[in-house]
């Protein structure tokens, strides 16, 4: 008899909030919940998918609205991916026109959401594109990162994201060099 696996769907988003924004990377808090709710109803009737809910960047309104929407919620597996130059933050890496400015996750933040049950990954030291970078510049990129957030929350960091889904086979094997087991692409 053939085992039958369960589907796994990853959702990604950006950022949370309610202010004004130039751009498509925020999403309305309340039309966050109303996703959450959809895809609990879509949950409960199919057994045979799982859902995880992922974060880009890393900031802080994460914090502020996805960890009290997620923790009233069925949905078990959250991730963010952390840009660990900008952690406590302002987002000055960003294309902002001078309107879209945000901080980023701060160290306790972090721990607090890892406490929660959120995976914690890395999106890179810098947002640059990897593909953009020199070898000795991309095992910074990738290795230094990591470091950083197992420091943070006192355990391996096994996810990453690279910026703007850049990848080629010299990232990825960077990648797995650094110890990395799961690599997410949107």
């Amino acid at each position: 008899m053939p085992t039958h696996q369960k589907k796994h769907i990853y959702l990604n988003y950006h950022n949370l909030g309610d202010g004004l924004q130039i751009g498509i990377n925020k999403v309305h808090p309340s039309i966050f919940n109303k996703h959450i709710n959809v895809i609990e109803y879509f949950l409960l009737n199919n057994d045979d998918i799982s859902i995880s809910i992922t974060f880009d960047d890393g900031y802080e309104n994460v914090y502020h609205y996805a960890k009290n929407i997620l923790d009233k919620s069925k949905i078990s597996s959250a991730k963010v991916f952390i840009i660990t130059d900008y952690i406590g933050k302002e987002n000055n890496w960003d294309f902002s026109f001078m309107i879209n400015k945000y901080n980023h996750l701060n160290n306790n933040q972090i721990k607090s959401l890892h406490a929660k049950g959120w995976e914690i990954g890395s999106h890179g030291l810098s947002h640059k594109s990897f593909l953009s970078m020199s070898m000795i510049e991309l095992r910074k990129e990738i290795f230094d990162s990591k470091k950083i957030l197992e420091d943070i929350i006192g355990e391996k960091i096994y996810s990453i994201a690279p910026p703007f889904s850049h990848i080629n086979q010299q990232i990825y094997d960077t990648c797995v060099d650094a110890g990395y087991t799961s690599i997410y692409i949107q």
